[in-house]
């Protein structure tokens, strides 16, 4: 997470120098690290758990953890995730929201069925919802750069295989969410299958206020509220 990410969730946006002290005595005592990461807005910080401080939390946390790993491969695109986490999470009908590391790393999450599709897509995040009377389990996908497209007919084509729902992706911006939406098309009409993928662009997504919107290529819409 970032300083401004802490401030915002868990400081309730209290004077940078109050949370500037708090996390240098948190550094100092060897339970997080600050590290440099660049971004399109230069060189942001982020902070992250140690080996330290996770031992010293990990009695207290709800998940046997059974790989620690504190690295991460894509800083920038777990920073944004962050902020995707708070807005499903602030929906009266998201239930749980599971990240990766929780996906990935705890024992008793893994040996449950309903995770193991998501477990072996490596989904960015399985989004448990209510809605109505029924339980949901559903993809959760963050696209912030457009990669190789082969990478995204592979990822795709193995939802549909994999028998989940649906998949809702947040897209950076319009070229990256057009890219997939095409990519959709194709496989669902290949699968003979109504398309499983939900859109929407991450500035909108962070922004909207109420109810989380999200529309498949036929126009459909799916109402988070």
């Amino acid at each position: 997470m970032s300083r401004d990410q802490i401030n915002r969730y868990y400081f309730n946006r209290a004077s940078k120098s109050t949370v500037n002290l708090r996390l240098q005595k948190l550094i100092k005592m060897g339970l997080i690290r600050r590290m440099p990461i660049e971004s399109s807005m230069g060189v942001i910080y982020g902070y992250s758990i140690t080996t330290k401080g996770f031992n010293r939390i990990q009695t207290s946390l709800p998940y046997e953890v059974q790989t620690q790993s504190f690295l991460s491969d894509c800083p920038v695109h777990d920073l944004d995730l962050v902020d995707i986490r708070f807005v499903f999470e602030s929906k009266i009908a998201v239930k749980n929201y599971y990240p990766e590391n929780i996906l990935q790393a705890c024992c008793n999450v893994k040996g449950s069925d309903p995770f193991k599709p998501f477990i072996e897509l490596n989904s960015d995040a399985l989004v448990e919802l209510n809605m109505n009377t029924e339980k949901l389990y559903l993809a959760l996908e963050y696209e912030a750069s457009l990669k190789n497209l082969d990478r995204y007919k592979d990822k795709i084509d193995s939802y549909y295989w994999a028998g989940v729902r649906a998949v809702l992706y947040i897209c950076q911006n319009k070229k990256i969410l057009r890219a997939l939406q095409k990519i959709d098309q194709m496989i669902s009409e290949s699968h003979h299958k109504n398309p499983k993928l939900y859109f929407a662009l991450y500035d909108k997504a962070l922004t909207d206020k109420g109810e989380l919107l999200l529309t498949n290529i036929l126009g459909h819409q799916f109402r988070i509220e």
